[in-house]
C-alpha cells in the first residue's frame, strides 16, 4: 500500500464498507487517506478490482494496521462480499474465518 508498492496482503475482517489489512511490515508513505487499488480474492470466487482510502492505521505487536474504506463499488461487488460474509457466518462454528487476500497498488 502506497505510491509504488504492489504487494499480497491478508485481510483481517472485511464488509461492504471497507476491510481491516494486516502488514507484517510497514509501508512508508502510507498515509491517512492515500487512495489505494485492490484487488479483492474472496476464496475461491473470480477476484475483483475495487478503489478504496486508507482512513486508519495504528500497530499490534510487529504487525502494522490498516483500516480501508472502499471509495467505489459495484452492487454486483457488494452482493459478492456479502455473500462470502454470510458463507464464512455459516462455517464459522467449524473454523475461523478464512483470510481475505488483498493486492494493493496505487
Amino acid at each position: 500500500m502506497g505510491r509504488g508498492f504492489l504487494d499480497v496482503l491478508s485481510a483481517r475482517d472485511i464488509s461492504v464498507g471497507g476491510l481491516g489489512i494486516t502488514v507484517p511490515h510497514g509501508f512508508a508513505g502510507c498515509d491517512i487517506h492515500s487512495e489505494v487499488e485492490l484487488i479483492i480474492t474472496l476464496g475461491r470466487n473470480r477476484p475483483f478490482k475495487a478503489r478504496g482510502a486508507i482512513r486508519h492505521n495504528g500497530k499490534a505487536g510487529s504487525q502494522q494496521l490498516f483500516g480501508v474504506e472502499f471509495t467505489a463499488l459495484s452492487s454486483e461487488q457488494q452482493q459478492a462480499i456479502e455473500a462470502y460474509i454470510g458463507s464464512c457466518l455459516r462455517r464459522r462454528s467449524r473454523r475461523d474465518m478464512p483470510a481475505v487476500t488483498a493486492l494493493t497498488r496505487s
